[in-house]
């Protein structure tokens, strides 16, 4: 079992957006439908998958279980959700990514396939405003990654607060 990296799940983002205009589908416009497109991908490429994996606050999309586990939200931005990738709509992702204490690396994969692409300095200022709320916890950071078919680039979800 290869463990994700950075550039592993870059390349990995670029590529499921690709399968995904292969495939014509009433349902692409379901986070579902791309979440079964990203598990199948992820473990075919990667192994050691899991889906819906409990935490005390919810259930974590993905979570690749190694000696240093990692940990994927999947958040997918249709023609339908436009605002879906802005960081007021994704609290809850935070939250249970930040708080996932056992995993090592923790991203927050943002897939677009709108047809034009968000700039990088408009979808990170809506996360700069998101804290991980109160409480006595330790804060980690995410790696955001955004993947669109002309574009990608990652920030780091400062967890301040």
């Amino acid at each position: 079992m290869k463990r994700i990296t950075y550039q592993e799940l870059r390349d990995a983002a670029k590529r499921i957006i690709e399968l995904s205009q292969r495939y014509s589908s009433t349902r692409k416009d379901a986070e579902l439908w791309f979440d079964g497109l990203t598990y199948g991908y992820l473990d075919g490429r990667f192994g050691g998958m899991q889906r819906q994996h409990n935490v005390r606050s919810g259930r974590i999309d993905f979570r690749q279980s190694c000696s240093r586990p990692v940990v994927i939200e999947l958040v997918v931005r249709t023609p339908k959700k436009a605002n879906a990738l802005d960081g007021s709509q994704n609290d809850d992702e935070l939250k249970k990514l930040t708080k996932s204490y056992k995993a090592s690396t923790r991203y927050l994969l943002l897939l677009d396939t709108c047809p034009h692409h968000l700039e990088r300095g408009r979808l990170r200022a809506t996360y700069a405003r998101k804290t991980a709320g109160r409480g006595h916890f330790a804060r980690k950071r995410v790696t955001v990654l955004y993947t669109h078919g002309e574009d990608q680039f990652k920030f780091l979800w400062p967890t301040k607060g």
